[in-house]
């Protein structure tokens, strides 16, 4: 981004304490757009409105109040409001985007249009992936809130969100498979007692593919010596 120009407080709109990259320094939003000056180092970021794609802010109960001004070209800048306390910080943080969207609107008012922003490409997730993602959000009302205040209010992308997600879900080939009445063992006789009876057991195709799934050694067994050296 471009250095920001000497201040001049004819056009200021709002002035806050705020941080960029673990820097303090004050931002300024005036009628022209966004700046931002360190404090100590010689360090100035200027994000015009003609270059302003979307501004977002964090949620209430996010640990920081965060800014993202996001442009059509180039990376996000991310701002985090410096206040003694959360409450006051996030009251600022709302006054700021209040400040912003007004001056977007007077913009428009002129017939000026904003940039539509330049997204990183990202690979988009197929349409099992998809569904999987909304029957979630449908049934499950604490995520459903979490995906609203991170990802629809811009603090994080979609995929972000559901790749930290997936820690407490299960993948989307992953399904739970029901096992079928355990009747292989109904007759068998108990371990340490002898018999001399003869057990028959019963394998339908059922059983058959659910055995080789959990044993998948039975399985090889199976194709290295059917039928060439024993039957079926």
């Amino acid at each position: 981004m471009a250095a920001a120009k000497p201040a001049d407080d004819s056009d200021l709109l709002y002035r806050f304490r705020a941080a960029h990259k673990k820097r303090d320094g004050w931002c300024r939003i005036t009628a022209r757009g966004i700046e931002w000056q360190s404090d100590r180092e010689n360090k100035a970021l200027d994000v015009p409105y003609a270059e302003l794609a979307s501004h977002e802010v964090s949620p209430e109960d996010h640990p920081k109040a965060l800014l993202r001004l996001s442009r059509s070209e180039g990376k996000a800048l991310v701002l985090t409001i410096l206040e003694a306390t959360p409450d006051r910080a996030y009251a600022t943080l709302c006054d700021a985007k209040l400040a912003i969207t007004a001056c977007i609107r007077r913009r428009r008012r002129r017939g000026e249009q904003q940039p539509v922003p330049e997204r990183k490409k990202q690979p988009t997730a197929k349409r099992a992936e998809v569904m999987r993602r909304a029957k979630l959000l449908q049934t499950d009302e604490a995520l459903q809130k979490r995906h609203k205040e991170l990802v629809q209010s811009g603090a994080v992308d979609e995929e972000a969100f559901w790749a930290a997600a997936t820690g407490r879900r299960a993948p989307a080939a992953e399904k739970v498979i029901k096992a079928p009445s355990n009747e292989l063992l109904v007759d068998a006789p108990r371990e340490g007692e002898s018999t001399g009876r003869t057990v028959t057991f019963s394998l339908s195709p059922e059983k058959i593919a659910f055995v080789f799934s959990m044993y998948p050694a039975v399985r090889r067994a199976h194709a290295a010596h059917v039928p060439k050296d024993m039957s079926e």
